[in-house]
């Protein structure tokens, strides 16, 4: 008798596990796109694999929240960003991980460039498009002027206290590295709160990250320009 009832429970837990795995089975990834235009300046689009559509909506909204958070933090454009904050005023005592790591990053490439990557090439554009609007090339000594100033630090992060000083009072421009670290910690973000997510797409001007399940289970295709 304990055989036999051992070997119903056995035959139970078993055909539970299989209408488990045809139940998962039967629910089909769905992949939903999404299309915005005027995000950090550009046009952005998402893809996302999930099991439902409430979940890709989610991801969505997700997403744009994290990004406009960061705007918030690195945008050169906007006067009430964080970055502007520390050029206005010159030091910020307590500033955000985000503008830390963004300009640590930005301290290391121009490092490995010798000097050659710079967030502060801004001043010398300027310069360049007055001369093709003029039709005259700038002068030697205008530009050797302006690049010998960039290739100087335009800020201190202590590294006892983690504050930033400002070195100069011209704004740098981070969107060289601040996008695609936009896009990471956006799709991080997805990741970290819609578990329905299986695989997805940021594409915000071009800067791309793909992660997990792509649309048609093979692989993410990706296109470039010729």
């Amino acid at each position: 008798m304990k055989l036999a009832a051992s070997l119903l429970v056995a035959l139970s837990l078993a055909a539970s596990q299989v209408a488990a795995t045809n139940h998962s089975r039967a629910v089909p990834l769905r992949v939903t796109s999404y299309h915005h235009d005027g995000v950090l300046g550009t046009s952005a689009d998402f893809k996302f694999v999930a099991l439902s559509s409430g979940s890709a909506e989610h991801a969505e909204r997700v997403a744009l929240a994290e990004i406009e958070r960061l705007r918030l933090v690195l945008s050169s454009w906007d006067k009430n960003s964080e970055l502007a904050q520390l050029f206005t005023t010159g030091k910020l005592e307590h500033p955000s991980a985000s503008l830390v790591a963004v300009l640590q990053q930005y301290t290391m490439w121009q490092a490995r460039s010798g000097r050659v990557y710079s967030a502060r090439v801004g001043d010398l554009t300027a310069v360049w498009k007055q001369a093709a609007a003029n039709g005259v090339t700038p002068a030697p000594s205008v530009l050797a002027t302006i690049v010998s100033d960039i290739a100087r630090p335009a800020w201190q992060i202590d590294a006892t206290t983690g504050a930033i000083t400002a070195l100069t009072t011209h704004r740098p421009d981070l969107n060289s590295l601040g996008k695609g670290f936009i896009i990471d910690r956006a799709l991080q973000a997805v990741r970290d709160s819609v578990q329905d997510v299986q695989g997805a797409m940021i594409n915000i001007g071009g800067d791309v990250h793909v992660w997990g399940t792509p649309p048609a289970g093979a692989a993410w295709r990706v296109g470039v320009a010729n």
